[in-house]
């Protein structure tokens, strides 16, 4: 389901995507999207990992309500969570 925002870019970056718009035949639109997608899926396992702790959080905090250090707290632990991961990772594969 596709979402409506507003993006703000310069002028210059418009004038080239309404360029290769006309040229790859693909709305500014499309290519924003394509852009986009291609810097979603280039995200590591971890970072997609933090990404879904963030969004947790973010849902708890607006059925409840936290403070922000509570939820500073919360997104440190995940942090160290996901480093403590990685760190394991690497040491397996050496």
């Amino acid at each position: 389901m596709l979402k409506k925002t507003t993006v703000y870019i310069e002028e210059e970056e418009l004038d080239t995507l309404k360029i290769l718009s006309l040229i790859q035949n693909k709305s500014v639109a499309e290519l924003i999207r394509f852009s986009i997608k291609k810097v979603c899926q280039s995200a590591s396992l971890e970072e997609k990992k933090a990404l879904k702790i963030l969004s947790n959080i973010r849902k708890n905090s607006k059925r409840k309500t936290y403070s922000s250090q509570q939820i500073m707290t919360m997104a440190i632990k995940a942090q160290r969570e996901i480093r403590r991961e990685s760190t394991k990772k690497k040491a397996r594969c050496s």
